[in-house]
Formats: C-alpha cells, sequence, structure tokens
C-alpha cells in the first residue's frame, strides 16, 4: 500500500476577526475564576477542522493458485533494519519464490523484485487501484500509469460528486522489468499487466503530486504530477536493481549506521546474549516473522516473552527500528512525520493523521539530534517556517499580537488556528493542560484556566534560548531582547507563576491554582514538561522539584497509551531512576492485538509500531529517544554517562555515536555493571567542561572500528601505497596528487613527476620472464655418489663444496604489467592537504582517495573484480565540469601503447624469453606476450563531465608451465578484447555490486573482536571533556589528523605503548584480505609478494620458495575459512609433479616426483644454482604435500582425497622411499641433507652445510608418509604394496633427538651452530606446522622445543618472527607468543630498513626487508592458533590467549580439524561461551578448556552451543 502526503481543503484562512472579542469574554471569565463558563466560551476561539491525510493507493499481486500450496514451514517474512529492505520467501514444491521490497531516496522509488530458484517460474498479475478519485491505464508495453485527484473538501468525498472541488492531484507509474530472453509481459483489460515464465520481474513504483507548498491552492500549482512521475522514471530507466540497491544502501546505511546499540545481561545469568550469535542479524537488526522455529522465532513472540525473558537484544531491535522509521519518514524536502508518519490504513485516519503539536509531532523529532539523524529534523524547521507564516496572521488577527502562533493541530497548508474543539479542549491562550481537565473551585469541569505549568515551562525555554542565541550572534543589544530578559526577571516575582511544589508534594499541573484532578492517571505529563524535554527541573539545581515531580509520576502511575509510556520512561531518566525507568520499559513491551485492542493501553504491534491503541508512531521515536537519555544526558558543559542504565538488566553492552549537546558524540563500553571504556569526538568545536567526576575515561568503546587501512597523504613509498587485487590483477593505489611534497625531479617512475601521477602499479599474474625449461641433469647421479661418500666418511665441508654439482639453472622472475598515468591540471598544485584522504576498506576491498582543492571535492574508487576479470577506478568531483585528465599506459618491459577508436587504449608487448632483460631489437627469444586494455566511460551533461570510470582489462600467451609461448594458441589482445566486451553493458554500480558480492562471500566467513581486560593496566587512559585530547595516538578511535582519522602507520608506532588490540584485529583481517586478493582458484600461486612488487628484477625473483615462504602463504586458508583460495596452490602442485617426475628419475634414479626450494611460473623442479646451502634441498614437494592431507583434515572431503590428493601424496611418497638410504646404526637416512640456509661447524672446525637426515627432513618425511597411511584407510587402500613400504620406513626413521643443551638437534649431530639466532626454525617444523612433538605425547621434546627457542631469540625477519608465534602458541604459552605478535608489530621505513629485522611498513605489508608477503599470512595463522588447535578428534579452545592483553573478545568462523566450524566468545579472561557444527561429516569426539577435558558427541547439521563450563547448553538446527 502507497501513501503520498496529500491534504484535502485547499489553503485556509487561519485568521477570524471575530476571535478579540471572544478572547476578552474568556480572558475576564477566567479572572473572575469562572473556569467552567471560560471553557464553554473558549470554543468561540476555535476554528474548522484540520484536514487529513489520505492513501495513494495499492499495488496488487495476483499469482496462480499454485502459489496457495506453499508449504508453511518455508515461510520466511523479515525486515532487514540494516538494509532498510524487506524479504518474503516460501516455497511451492521445489521452487523457491523470493520477494525483496525497499524505498529508496535517493532515487525516489519504491523497488519490487520478484524472483524464483528455477528458471520460468515467476508469473503473476499486477495492477494499481486507489480509494480515491482515480483513473489507471496501461501504457506502452510494461506500464501502468494512475492518475487521481483528493477531495477538495474534507468530508469523504461521493462517487462524480459535483460538489466537492478538486484537491491535490497526483499520478503514480509502475514499470515493470523481466528477465532478457525468458519470460513475457502482456496486457490485460487496458489497466492490468500480466507476467508469465520470467526468471525474475522488477517493479518500480513513483509518485508525484501537484503540491507546491502550503500557500498554493492546487488549482493554481504549476506542477504536473503526470509529468513529473514520468521524469523520475526517466532518471532511473537505465538502473539496474542492482543500482538502485546499492544506491539506496549507500545513502540509508551513512545514516543508519552513525549509531549502534548493544545490550546484554550478565555473562553468569545469560551468557548467549553476548555470544556471536548466528541469527544475529535476525534477533538485532530485522523484524522477522518466521514459522519454523528451529531457525527463529517471530518478533511477535518476542514481544510476547519479553515479560519473562526481558530480552534485551528486543530493546536493541526497538531503539534501532525507531531510528529505521525516521529515516524512513523524514528526510529532506520531505514533509514533517503526522501521527502515523507516512503509514495509515485508513481514507479517513484516526485523528485525520495529522501532526499534533502537543506532544506528538515533538516527540517525533526528540531522537533526531542524540541518535545522530540530524539531517531528518529539516522537515520540521521547513515546516516551522511556513507555520511562522500563518501564524503571524493568526496573532495579528485572533489575538492582536505580533509574532507567530500555532495551536494543538495543524495540517499540509501549515494551520496555525485552534481546531474545533473536543469537549473544549484548546491549548494556550487562555491556557489550558493538554487534553486535561480539572475540576473548578465550584465543582464544575472545566479546562480553561490560567497560566498551566507547561505555558510557563514552554515560555520559559524559549526566553532562555533566545536569550542565549542572541549572545553567540551578538544581539544582546536587540529591543527584543531586552524585553525577554525583562520578562524573565518577572518569572520569579507575581507577573508570571513560578512553579512550585503542591501541598501533596505534587508538581501542580495548573500553576495558578490547586485544582482537583479528576483523572489522576491521565496520558499527559505535560506538567513535566520542564523535566523533559526542557531543563529548568534538574536533579542538580532544584532538587525539591524533583522529588516532586518523582511523587507526580507515581501518582500518574504505569498505564497509558505507547507515547504517554515512553515519555515516562524518559522523565524517570531525568531523575536518574533505573529501576522505574526500566519499568516503564518494561510496560512497553506488551503485545497489541488489533483486533482486540483498547483504546489508551498501549504497547507494540507485531511489526513493533507502538500502539495509543491504534496505532500512533510518537512512541516509536519517543522510545528511541528515552533510551539514549537512558545512556546519556548532557548540557552544554556537562556530559552524564549512564545515569538511568537498569544495571541489573543490561549490565554489559556498548552505544556507538549518541550526539550530546555540544557537538559532542559518545561512544561507550560498560562491563557487569560498571562503566569500561568511553569515546568522545568533538564533531566540532567541543564546548564541554570538566565532568563532574572528574576526568572521564576515554578509550574506543566495544564497537567494532571500521577495518580500513588508513594514511595521512598520498605515498612517497611503494610500501606506503594501497593494494588491490582479484587473484590475477593486482594493482599499487599511491593516491597521488600533485605536490610539493615529493621531489619533482626525482628519477623515480612511482613518483609524482610534475603533475603527473602514477596511480598504480599493474600486475597479472602469469607475466614472467623465461621458457619452459628442461629440469634434468645426466651429470647429477655421479655426483650425488659423490658428495654421499663424502658426508658417510664425515668430510662435512668437502661435501659441501661438491654438492655444487647437484645444482641446476636460475628460476625465473616475476614481471610487471605497467603503469597506468594520469595527468591533472595544475589545479590540483593548490589542494588543501588537511581534506586528503586515503584508506583501504578490507570489508569491501575498495580504496577511496579524496581531497579538495577550494570548494571543489575531488573523489578516487578503486577495485579490482575477479568475477568479471577487471581492474575498475571512478573518478569524480562534487562539482560538475571539474574532472578533467590525461591518461596513458607504459611498461618497462617491450611493448607498443595506442588509441583505438576514441575511448580506449590498447598496451601489448612481451616478457623477456631469457631471465637478463633484452636489450631493444636483440635475438633473444620471445616469452610470454601480453594486452592490456584501459576503457573510458565519462558521464557527461551540458558539455560538462561529471565523472569517469577507467576499466583495465589483460591478459598473457600464457597456456600453462609445459607450454612454450611461442607454441601458445592464447592471443592475449583477442582474449582482453573478450573480457571488455563482457563487461561492457554493466554499470560501475553493477561491476561494484557484482565485486562485492564475490568477496564478501569470502572475507565476511569470518570475524575477530578482542578488546583488553578491565584489569588490564592501560585498559584506559585520560583526557579532559574540555579539551578533548586523549593521552596517547590511538586512546581515541576519531582523533588523530584534520580529517578525523590516525594513520596507520601512527598507530603501528604507538602500539609498544598502547598494544591496540585493534590493530591486530585489523593486521589479522588486512591478512585474510591479501589472500582472497592474489590467490583465487584458476590463477597462480601467491608468490614471495603475492602478487604485489614493485621492480621489473625483483628481491629473490619474487619466486615461490618452498622451503617455508610458499607453505606460509598458504597456512591461513583452513583455519581461516578460505579453502577455496588454496586451489591454486594444488594446480600448481600438479604442474610441479610432472615437471618433478622427471627431475627425480634422471638426477636421481628415483621414482616419484621431487622439488626443492625454489620454483617459477614454469614448474621448475631442480635445484637452483647458488648456494648449496639453500639451493640444494628435495623436500619442497613433500613439505607441499602435507597441505594436501591437511585440506581433507580441515574439510573431510573424501572426494579431493581420492581424485587430487591421495595421487599426488603416492608419487611424493615413492620418491622418499627412494631418496632414503641404508644408514650405518639401521636407520633409513635422507643424504645429502640440508637445514634450509643454515650451516653448522664440522667436527673439523670447518663450516659445512651438508650432512645427513636433518631433523627436518625426518619431520616433513614423519608427516607426509602419516598422511599416506590415514588417507589410505579412508580410501581403502591399506593392502596396497606402496602402503606397506611406507609403513615399514615409519618405524626406521631416525627420531628426533635433543642436544648436550637441552634444546632439538637440528642436525643428526650435536654440531656447533654458528648462528645461533638463526632466522629459519627448521628443527621445530615437527611442533609446528607439523604434529609429532605434542604437549599431550611428547613432553620432554616440548621442553626442548622452548628452549630451542630461547635460544633463537625474538629478532628475525618477518615470517621468521609469525612462525615462532605459532611455535609458542603450540606450546600454549601465551606470553611468549604475545610477546612476538607485538615484536612484529614495529614500524618500518623503507629508506633505513634493516635486513632480517622484519616488522611492518606503513600499509601493513610485513618486512623481511624489504617486503614479503609471507609473514602476513603468517600472522593469520599464528594468531589461530593462539585461538584454537585442533586435531581431527580434539578440540583446544584459546590455548595460548594472553588473557592479560586480549581478555574480552570473540571470533567467529574458525575452521578446525574434522570438519568443524567454530564460534568462541571470552569475557575478562574466560571463556564465555562456544558453538561448533559442521555441515557435513564430522569427527571431532573431545573438548579441551584450561585443563578440562569433555566427550562430545556431535551431529552434522546441528550448532552446538558449551558454556566456560564445557557444558552443553543448546543445539539447533545449523
Amino acid at each position: 500500500m502507497q501513501r503520498t502526503r496529500s491534504g484535502l481543503e485547499f489553503p485556509g484562512n487561519y485568521a477570524d476577526p471575530n476571535a478579540p472579542v471572544a478572547l476578552s469574554e474568556v480572558r475576564k471569565l477566567v479572572d473572575e475564576g469562572q473556569y467552567a463558563e471560560a471553557t464553554a466560551a473558549a470554543v468561540k476561539l476555535s476554528d474548522h477542522p484540520s484536514d487529513v491525510y489520505q492513501l495513494l493507493g495499492d499495488i496488487k499481486l495476483d499469482f496462480d493458485d499454485s502459489h496457495r500450496s506453499y508449504a508453511e514451514e518455508t515461510y520466511h517474512r523479515e525486515l532487514d533494519l540494516d538494509t532498510a529492505t524487506v524479504t518474503v520467501k516460501y516455497s511451492v514444491n521445489d521452487v523457491e519464490f523470493t520477494r525483496e521490497y525497499f524505498a529508496s531516496c535517493s532515487d525516489q522509488v519504491v523497488v519490487m523484485k520478484v524472483s524464483a530458484n528455477k528458471p520460468g517460474c515467476v508469473s503473476f498479475t499486477v495492477s494499481l487501484d486507489s480509494k480515491l478519485h482515480h483513473r489507471t491505464y496501461v501504457d506502452g508495453k510494461d506500464e501502468i500509469v494512475m492518475q487521481g485527484s483528493c477531495p477538495g473538501k474534507r468530508p469523504a468525498p461521493k462517487v462524480n460528486a459535483n460538489d466537492n472541488p478538486e484537491g491535490i492531484q497526483f499520478a503514480a507509474v509502475l514499470h515493470l522489468l523481466i528477465s532478457d530472453g525468458q519470460g513475457t509481459i502482456s496486457v490485460l483489460d487496458d489497466k492490468r499487466l500480466v507476467v508469465k515464465g520470467s526468471d525474475w520481474a522488477v517493479l518500480l513504483l513513483v509518485a508525484s503530486s501537484s503540491f507546491n507548498d502550503p500557500f498554493t491552492k492546487p488549482s493554481d500549482s504549476p506542477r504536473d504530477p503526470t509529468s513529473e512521475s514520468i521524469r523520475f522514471m526517466e532518471s532511473i530507466r537505465n538502473l539496474s536493481y542492482s543500482d538502485l540497491l546499492l544506491r539506496h544502501l549507500n545513502d540509508y546505511q551513512s545514516l543508519f549506521h552513525r549509531a549502534s546499540l548493544q545490550l546484554s545481561k550478565s555473562a553468569k545469568t545469560a551468557s548467549k546474549d553476548m555470544s556471536l550469535e548466528i541469527n544475529r542479524v535476525l534477533s538485532s537488526t530485522s523484524v522477522s516473522s518466521i514459522k519454523d522455529k528451529s531457525v527463529t522465532i517471530s518478533t511477535a513472540e518476542r514481544v510476547k516473552s519479553f515479560q519473562t525473558d526481558e530480552d534485551p537484544s528486543l530493546v536493541e531491535l526497538l531503539f534501532q527500528y525507531g531510528r529505521y522509521l525516521l529515516i524512513s519518514s523524514s528526510r529532506p524536502g520531505t514533509q514533517v512525520t503526522n501521527l502515523q508518519d507516512i503509514w495509515n490504513k485508513d481514507i479517513e485516519p484516526a485523528w485525520d493523521a495529522s501532526p499534533h503539536l502537543n506532544i506528538n509531532l515533538q516527540m517525533n523529532y526528540w531522537p533526531s539530534l542524540s541518535c545522530n539523524l540530524e539531517e531528518c529534523q529539516e522537515p520540521l524547521f521547513d515546516f516551522i517556517s511556513s507555520l511562522s507564516v500563518n501564524g503571524s496572521k493568526t496573532a495579528k488577527v485572533n489575538y492582536e499580537v505580533s509574532g507567530w502562533v500555532a495551536h494543538q493541530v495543524s495540517d499540509i497548508w501549515a494551520k496555525t488556528s485552534p481546531d474545533r474543539g473536543r469537549g473544549g479542549f484548546l491549548e494556550t491562550n487562555p491556557s489550558t493542560s493538554p487534553e486535561h481537565m480539572f475540576t473548578a473551585t465550584d465543582g464544575k469541569p472545566a479546562s480553561v484556566s490560567y497560566s498551566t505549568t507547561m505555558d510557563m515551562a514552554i515560555i520559559k525555554e524559549v526566553f532562555l534560548a533566545i536569550v542565549a542565541a542572541a549572545k553567540i550572534l551578538g544581539k544582546n543589544d536587540n529591543a527584543l531582547i531586552l524585553k525577554v530578559q525583562e520578562a524573565q526577571k518577572g518569572f520569579h516575582q507575581q507577573k508570571l507563576q513560578e512553579m512550585v511544589p503542591s501541598w501533596n508534594g505534587y508538581v501542580k499541573f495548573y500553576d495558578a491554582e490547586d485544582f482537583e484532578d479528576p483523572d489522576v492517571h491521565h496520558r499527559h505529563v505535560s506538567h513535566l514538561f520542564s523535566l523533559f524535554p526542557g531543563h529548568m527541573i534538574s536533579v542538580e539545581e532544584t532538587p525539591d522539584l524533583c522529588r516532586a515531580a518523582d511523587y507526580t509520576l507515581y501518582k500518574r502511575g504505569e498505564e497509558g497509551l505507547g507515547w504517554s509510556t515512553t515519555w515516562k520512561i524518559a522523565l524517570w531518566a531525568r531523575l536518574h531512576n533505573r529501576e522505574h525507568a526500566y519499568r516503564m520499559v518494561k510496560h512497553l513491551f506488551n503485545l497489541v492485538d488489533p483486533d482486540h485492542e483498547g483504546s489508551f493501553e498501549g504497547g507494540l504491534y507485531s511489526n513493533l509500531f507502538t500502539a495509543h491503541p491504534p496505532f500512533q508512531i510518537d512512541a516509536n521515536f519517543g522510545f528511541s529517544t528515552a533510551v539514549a537519555e537512558m545512556l546519556v544526558q548532557s548540557t552544554m558543559q556537562d556530559l552524564y554517562l549512564l545515569p538511568a542504565l537498569p544495571r541489573d538488566k543490561w549490565p554489559n553492552g556498548c552505544v556507538k555515536g549518541l550526539n550530546a549537546r555540544g557537538r559532542v558524540t559518545v561512544n561507550i563500553c560498560w562491563k557487569e555493571e560498571e562503566m569500561h571504556e568511553i569515546g568522545l569526538c568533538a564533531r566540532s568545536s567541543a564546548t564541554g567542561g570538566p565532568s563532574k567526576e572528574g576526568p572521564i575515561l576515554m578509550e574506543r568503546t566495544d564497537e567494532p572500528e571500521p577495518l580500513k587501512v588508513t594514511f595521512g597523504g598520498p605515498a612517497k613509498d611503494f610500501t606506503d601505497a594501497a593494494p588491490i587485487g582479484n587473484g590475477r590483477l593486482g594493482a599499487m593505489v599511491w593516491g597521488g596528487v600533485a605536490s610539493e611534497l615529493l621531489p619533482a625531479q626525482r628519477p623515480d617512475v612511482r613518483q609524482v613527476l610534475s603533475t603527473v601521477i602514477v596511480e598504480a602499479w599493474r600486475r597479472e599474474d602469469t607475466l614472467w620472464t623465461g621458457t619452459p625449461g628442461n629440469y634434468t641433469d645426466p651429470k647429477v647421479p655421479a655426483a650425488l655418489a659423490d658428495v654421499r661418500k663424502l658426508v658417510d666418511d664425515g668430510e662435512y665441508a668437502d661435501a659441501t663444496s661438491a654438492a655444487v654439482n647437484l645444482l641446476g639453472n636460475l628460476s625465473e622472475a616475476y614481471q610487471l604489467l605497467g603503469d597506468l598515468k594520469l595527468d591533472f591540471d595544475d589545479l590540483h598544485l593548490t589542494y588543501a592537504e588537511q581534506t586528503y584522504s586515503r584508506e583501504l576498506d578490507l570489508d569491501t576491498a575498495t580504496v577511496r582517495v579524496g581531497y579538495s582543492v577550494g570548494d571543489v571535492g575531488f573523489f578516487r574508487e578503486y577495485f579490482s573484480s575477479y568475477p568479471d576479470q577487471v581492474i575498475v577506478m571512478k573518478i569524480s568531483a562534487s562539482k560538475s565540469g571539474f574532472v578533467s585528465f590525461t591518461v596513458s599506459l607504459d611498461s618497462q618491459l617491450h611493448h607498443q601503447s595506442y588509441v583505438k577508436g576514441s575511448n580506449q587504449i590498447f598496451m601489448e608487448g612481451s616478457c623477456p624469453g631469457k631471465r637478463i632483460p633484452p636489450e631493444v631489437n636483440d635475438n633473444d627469444p620471445k616469452g610470454i606476450q601480453f594486452c592490456g586494455i584501459l576503457d573510458l566511460k565519462i558521464s557527461e551533461e551540458n558539455g560538462m563531465i561529471n565523472w569517469a570510470i577507467l576499466c583495465l582489462v589483460a591478459s598473457s600467451s600464457f597456456d600453462g608451465p609445459l607450454t612454450d609461448p611461442s607454441d601458445s594458441k592464447k592471443d592475449p589482445t583477442a582474449d582482453a578484447v573478450h573480457a571488455l566486451k563482457s563487461i561492457r553493458n554493466l554499470s560501475y554500480s553493477e561491476l561494484y555490486a557484482r565485486h562485492l558480492s564475490d568477496y564478501q562471500n569470502l572475507f565476511q566467513r569470518v570475524s575477530l573482536k578482542l578488546r583488553k581486560s578491565s584489569s588490564s593496566p592501560n585498559a584506559m587512559v585520560y583526557a579532559s571533556l574540555a579539551t578533548g585530547e586523549p593521552s596517547s595516538i590511538t586512546d581515541l578511535c576519531n582523533k588523530g589528523n584534520e580529517s578525523g582519522k590516525i594513520s596507520t602507520a601512527d598507530r603501528i608506532r604507538s602500539f609498544a605503548i598502547d598494544e591496540d588490540p585493534f590493530l591486530v584485529e585489523l593486521l589479522f583481517q588486512f591478512g585474510r584480505y591479501l589472500l582472497i586478493s592474489c590467490s583465487r582458484p584458476g590463477t597462480q600461486v601467491a608468490n614471495l609478494q603475492g602478487i604485489w612488487n614493485k621492480d621489473i628484477a625483483p628481491k629473490w625473483d619474487s619466486a615461490p620458495h618452498m622451503n617455508i615462504n610458499l607453505e606460509m602463504n598458504y597456512w591461513p586458508c583452513l583455519p581461516c575459512n578460505l579453502a577455496e583460495c588454496q586451489e591454486a596452490l594444488f594446480d600448481f602442485l600438479s604442474s610441479l609433479s610432472v615437471n618433478g617426475c622427471k627431475t627425480a628419475e634422471v638426477n636421481y634414479g628415483a621414482r616419484g616426483w621431487v622439488v626443492h626450494h625454489k620454483t617459477d611460473i614454469w614448474a621448475k623442479s631442480s635445484p637452483v644454482s647458488g648456494e648449496v646451502v639453500w639451493a640444494m634441498w628435495a623436500m619442497g614437494g613433500a613439505w607441499l604435500c602435507t597441505h594436501l592431507w591437511e585440506h581433507y583434515k580441515y574439510t573431510m572431503d573424501k572426494e579431493f582425497l581420492r581424485n587430487k590428493a591421495y595421487p599426488l601424496l603416492e608419487g611424493c611418497a615413492q620418491f622418499l622411499l627412494d631418496w632414503l638410504i641404508e644408514g650405518p646404526d639401521g636407520y633409513l637416512e635422507t643424504n645429502p641433507s640440508t637445514s634450509p640456509e643454515h650451516s653448522f661447524i664440522a667436527p673439523d672446525g670447518k663450516p659445512a652445510s651438508v650432512s645427513y637426515s636433518t631433523t627436518m627432513d625426518m619431520a616433513i618425511i614423519k608427516e607426509v608418509f602419516s598422511g599416506v597411511a590415514a588417507a589410505a584407510e579412508v580410501l581403502g587402500y591399506t593392502n596396497s604394496d606402496l602402503v606397506n613400504k611406507v609403513r615399514k620406513a615409519q618405524t626406521r626413521l631416525r627420531p628426533i633427538k635433543i642436544a648436550m643443551d637441552g634444546s632439538i638437534m637440528e642436525w643428526a649431530l650435536d654440531f656447533k651452530d654458528p648462528e645461533v639466532h638463526h632466522r629459519h626454525l627448521s628443527h621445530l617444523f615437527g611442533l609446528f606446522p607439523g604434529h609429532t612433538i605434542t604437549l599431550e605425547l611428547t613432553p620432554d621434546l616440548c621442553t626442548a622445543a622452548e628452549k630451542s627457542l630461547y635460544k633463537r631469540g625474538e629478532d628475525g625477519p618477518g615470517w621468521s618472527t609469525t612462525w615462532k608465534t605459532a611455535l609458542w602458541a603450540r606450546l600454549h604459552s601465551s606470553e611468549h607468543a604475545y610477546r612476538m605478535v607485538k615484536h612484529l608489530i614495529t614500524l618500518v621505513d623503507p629508506h633505513h630498513e634493516v635486513s632480517f629485522h622484519g616488522g611492518l611498513y606503513s600499509n601493513l605489508f610485513a618486512a623481511h626487508p624489504p617486503f614479503q608477503i609471507d609473514a602476513n599470512f603468517g600472522f593469520l595463522a599464528a594468531v589461530m592458533e593462539m585461538l584454537v588447535q585442533s586435531t581431527a578428534k580434539d578440540l583446544y579452545l584459546l590455548p595460548a590467549l594472553p588473557w592479560d592483553k586480549w581478555g574480552n573478545g570473540s571470533v567467529k568462523g574458525l575452521k578446525a580439524r574434522g570438519g568443524v566450524t567454530v564460534n568462541i566468545h571470552w569475557s575478562e579472561g574466560d571463556l564465555n561461551e562456544v558453538d561448533v557444527w559442521s555441515k557435513d561429516r564430522i569427527s571431532l569426539h573431545k573438548l579441551h578448556y584450561k585443563g578440562t577435558s569433555v566427550t562430545v558427541d556431535i551431529a552434522s547439521q546441528r550448532v552446538y552451543t558449551f558454556n566456560g563450563q564445557l557444558r552443553l547448553t543448546k543445539t539447533c538446527s545449523v
């Protein structure tokens, strides 16, 4: 049902020349004490009734009869407050139907989408109808037009009546869209449209009216509602559903997301409320009606049960529902919210649905300021302006006074005269207490007297405001102000009665006389206006009046309609009486049956509308305001925190984004009934003085801050730029603007040259030097025999020298695609630095840059889309005609670039066919060919450009590791053209929506929240409200640079002091962002720099290194719920196994396959040339194979194990069986053997690196053999010859030994270690990532591993630091694990970096230095180990959590071995709750926490919730 704001009568004459005589008569009667007679006489002062709000009409959808047989248990209907969308779902047989609805403010359209999960199932008939005079007709093939008019007179019209002139005209247009190529639209009786056999349908409804303003008659209106409606429709005709939804979300969420509220009961009494609830969206931001109780309960049921369970999340919901309604009904340019806002069901609504000015309209706007929706108040101020015009006439004629006046009821025509009386009620002059009678001294009922308490309170508030405003504006000497100040003095004499308590201790509702009250429980609380919303009664300044107000509220009682109840909540809150404020909250939560409602009983309907009854929206708004009053109260100088918080009901919670007086925004967190922390932000100039409590505790609240990497200016270095990527295409966004800060002469093309901005280094993951190689050497077997003999003879130094003969050629190098260059005009040289902002938003995988030049704001957005394989950039300005630039493509590789058509640049080129960069026109073979295409679109109106969209696609001729580029069938230019063609018809919004849908499906699976313990010594810091300055740079999230944000670099700098847990969260999620952005199905593996590097000859070739780095890149995939990101690794393993088979056979005379320490895009499997200490290591493929078995343990995917994993494991095991040789003491040995990159001192005193059976070799082989045996058991291969050989070999592998100093031996012999602080921790592989060293099974080895870690020390490159973090976590040493976390979070200056010292760059890239991405991923895995550890049957909860640092927190969506998903919540250093579930197979058998173990019986497809004592508390369906 649609509505438009329409009145009935024409603009009225709100002046009555007979009123002055009637006024004199009434005043005389009042002076004589004849109040009943004055009441009767006052009717002469009233005017004609106000006009009535009307309905626009109905959209009617008729579905076929099959929908009558829908399965009731599948029905789902919800209003999602977070997105302002309604969704309806149900199933008919095996077809699920979905309807989605939203009303867009940005596009002024109501949108509805009807869809089904099977093609061709959407069929219905649609029509428009109205109760007003109207006609409808079909226009064209897909639009219905409805035109009509409201009655020109208030009485309901009769059809074809000629005595009722037409009032406001209206028109509505319904546009219908269906899926392309599927389904039909036909016309029925020229009024209806019929859809048949479509996949989906989108209905767009726009409407307009001829209302021009309150002073223009409809007949004189220049507005044509039909033309306007058509124009509205034309403006959105080319917008897709996704476009419309995205624009709606951007607009709505910019308001709704400003404030949040979380309330929960004590962890001791209701731990579920602070847990990571699976249905949080439904329970806290949706109003739902769902029949399947296993999923959730309807909101109506929750309201019913509130008297019993007092669910605080329902309070949250109602609070946010009020904010949703305000955003949805009052926006700049609309009419004011009326009694039912924009929603009512009747053509003659109760009380005309008019704005009532004696409480209701004001209450509608109470939450605008405190709830951070200031813009929503604009219609009220516009309405007041209109009222002042008509009101000045009413004041002059009716009352013969200056100024303006309005009375109790108004309408769209800004009616200002008194409404026609109902029972003699009148508003303020003569004086009444709204809608309340009294018994006069002569025993007669009356309502008119003089100087009611409310009159005096309002006048005092107005006078105070005028004087204060005059002081601010410098108008103190204005004649009006002097008169007001003189009148104020009379408040304390007898000219205006002062407020005093009555004889019985109550506040009088009539100042003049202590009349008898015939209705002590009256709904209005007008005489307490000075307590709330006024400020004349306060706990500090007028304690006697507060006591009287307290008595007054007792006298009024708790019963009453909805708005009365919420007003009482606010009043009790102002008295700081939390018990009674909460009693009124609870009183409101009563479900009202609309078929059996009683007047003035209040409560809530099932959709959370508040009841008078009937429905009046004011109480919805009053409730949001009242809750805000319970949490924050303020004056211009003082801020009162949690003044009426019902601590026994809401002992834990946080509120974010409330506004207080003095332009202060407030965030508060409290725990177990005590204040925990508060954050304050001055939105402009805060006027607050010191708090009454002294310094206010200030820090971040419990609300999560945005996951954004922020920068203080344009990037000066590669490691200050922001990375984007889609797995294949990557870029670094520098965000440059022309600036004197960057040396113009610097010959580094990554910097700004004059006004040229190199926005992004662009990368395509298949661009490498070289061609497929021959990774075999028939000379190696003889050399291998020599090396083995030298090792057997104990000649380790000589064996090391001889092992050079085992090495091969260099690997190839990763290459850059090129640069996108933008040249802006000189205008940008003058940008205001303080306006600059640059951020990487991890939640949306979007980089944004903004700055201002004069009064023009410039904006850029960047993202790299996986579904559409394109990098997208949008450039816009706040004013039309200011977007101007020159764009070009360039590359350091051989290339040519040219313009094609009017809007595209092509760049074609090739990588070097040899590793050494070729000279121009040389004869080196051509390598991989590439093509990049830049497509440019602009928005042009009147010759001026408003925005520009740049889309970059790229492709190469790489066709697999085994295909020579010269033999490739791929045409990169044709592929790039095809990629661009596939997105040609997609708008920017559609590209962005598709990008978000894909990315967030992965990213939003896991969340992490970390907070300090309230007892932590640095959990809170101090700041003064007067200055708002925190004592350290990250004490307050909104403090920092001019733009209101501190840079991430500054946060890293301060971490050593503040140990900000939010930064740990950010770094954790940054790692997940990078993994999603650089490794996706179908891409290459993430290399040493992911897909990002800055050099044509990168450090270490940017190649995959397999002696820790490549493996670390993929450690987090499984526990962090990104299993898909590992597919690229397994595809690469398959290629490695092909080349590795040849290397194994020719070089080593072995079966199976082998890979060494370094590889490249051509799947190089032989050792690289270089130093033996790092090049000669044959365990690279074996280590990678452990990921295969881990993947099965996490996913329990038997098909993957059979078809992908086991064949690779089998080949690896074959090689290892042949590589192992009989040793002199009966063990099977590896010879030669190195411990990656680490040398030793041989017994003869010579340095060496080659020996036999290093600890790491043995540990990896044990893991592989164990995985093969276990996989064979799962697959039924236990009797195979290979498995039998593996089992026999397992018993003959050299065990891990403990050295003389108590540490783990790194080599088979206890050699002297010349570098005890070496970066590698290879000998601890069995502890992590392996599983042969465990606290339960090998405690002695764990003790030795601990000593080894002490011996290695804390210093080292980033990846070493994160490996140490994980190792300490496996030892359950939270203290040392956290020390390594802290060690990593140190800022690295790229101009003064120290090799092997680790740390983080300003963009959160991890440092070796230089940048290596492995530590970003290693950090992820290490944090996961601190939170959850697992075997196939055991789950260890919070095994290495640093309770004193992260005493409160939660993690959601982690994966564990055994096919388990885990949510954990903990508070104040103790486990609060854990959820575990699996959708498929599950093998979990035991839960472990702090020494307690319990056996669990878990089934798939169900969620099991355990409390802190590991007791099962509830279970439900997934």
